[in-house]
């Protein structure tokens, strides 16, 4: 059995940023401690695996205390099997950590942070609706390194309002010369359930100008040091890539807890309603409950994963799709209406074909999810 990957959601924020459509409530330190145990008491549940990636999303992780992180790792160090170097991710805010808790978190065995940058500059920072401002997310990359993190993301958004071609460079720039090892660069999209949807900000780029400022910052990564392996992601070497990500763009299994968490195990996707209230009820610190059977009877199950799901995934990727995987997993091949568009889009520059590896271009990328429903 292949080694699983844990995702723990921990959806509690500060304050609700303008463009975030992920689920998360304001901080509660009661709530959230009860929170803490419904996930120990969740993952107790979980038939006992090999993990050798633990990620800390939200939501603001950084919000956690240091004991309950402790608390959350030993449960997983109890129940499953962590194999030796295991890539232990943590989401933080620049705004919500300080050194004393970076060195806190490290001493805990959190080794790979991720920092949500988004922007250099303190005006679109505020217009994001971001806690800090530029000096206080230099800072924290700095408290990190100083904390002995040598594996740090940041995080940053492309196609802000009012960005023209100099501020998307001077962001990756400003960003590629900080002491980070990975870059998660995002166009920004304005999503239901946002502020921004409902208050849709001036300024905001045309697709064209978009794809401009993508392919800008493509290239400025680039020449920085620091290769794309994945839509959003690039790392300086493949040793910095995230081990945990790449497991969804791979299709194995991993699993998901707390409330709005996705699981994926042996085929099988499940996930848990995006509600607090309805996740610390299912799972009550003090259960009779036990068994991987009773848990999977709490979470809905959303389907299986199929050959659409991984050539989805695995398109994202600057890997790209192997035919020969596809077929040898889900007995899937392109019929031949399929293949004439794989050579059209092809000959138009947005994807390389061998006839081995599908793999999109900088310019497919950008429209990749058109491409991609075109072929599933």
């Amino acid at each position: 059995m292949k080694k699983a990957g844990i995702y723990i959601h921990i959806p509690f924020c500060l304050r609700k940023c303008a463009y975030c459509d992920f689920y998360s409530l304001a901080f509660d330190s009661a709530i959230c401690e009860r929170y803490v145990n419904s996930l120990i008491a969740e993952l107790s549940l979980f038939a006992r695996r090999e993990i050798d990636t633990i990620y800390f999303g939200g939501g603001t992780p950084s919000l956690l205390a240091s004991e309950q992180v402790s608390r959350i790792l030993s449960a997983i160090n109890d129940r499953m099997v962590v194999c030796d170097g295991a890539e232990i991710t943590l989401e933080a805010n620049p705004a919500t950590i300080t050194r004393e808790k970076l060195s806190e978190l490290r001493s805990l065995g959190v080794n790979r942070l991720s920092l949500g940058i988004q922007a250099t500059d303190d005006a679109a920072l505020k217009t994001l609706g971001r806690l800090h401002n530029k000096a206080e997310a230099f800072a924290a990359v700095n408290d990190a390194l100083a904390a002995g993190f040598t594996n740090i993301s940041a995080d940053i958004m492309l196609a802000l309002p009012n960005d023209d071609e100099e501020k998307p460079l001077r962001r990756a720039e400003e960003i590629s010369f900080l002491p980070v090892t990975h870059i998660s660069a995002y166009l920004l999209k304005i999503m239901e359930n946002t502020l921004f949807y409902i208050n849709t900000p001036a300024g905001l780029p045309s697709d064209d100008r978009q794809a401009a400022l993508y392919e800008v910052c493509c290239e400025t990564l680039s020449k920085n040091g620091f290769s794309q392996y994945e839509i959003s992601n690039f790392s300086k070497g493949e040793e910095n890539r995230s081990r945990h990500n790449l497991k969804y763009w791979s299709c194995e299994d991993y699993i998901g807890l707390g409330a709005a968490a996705h699981s994926s195990l042996g085929g099988n996707r499940y996930s848990f309603p995006a509600s607090i209230s309805r996740f610390i009820k299912a799972f009550p610190a003090k259960s009779d409950a036990s068994g991987e059977e009773h848990l999977l009877s709490r979470l809905s199950l959303e389907g299986k994963v199929d050959a659409e799901d991984y050539i989805m995934l695995r398109l994202r990727t600057t890997e790209g799709l192997s035919r020969k995987l596809l077929y040898n997993l889900y007995s899937f091949a392109f019929d031949s209406t399929k293949e004439k568009k794989i050579e059209a889009y092809a000959k138009e520059g947005l994807l390389t074909d061998d006839k081995e590896v599908i793999t999109l271009t900088v310019k497919g990328f950008l429209v990749s999810n058109s491409i991609i429903s075109e072929l599933i």
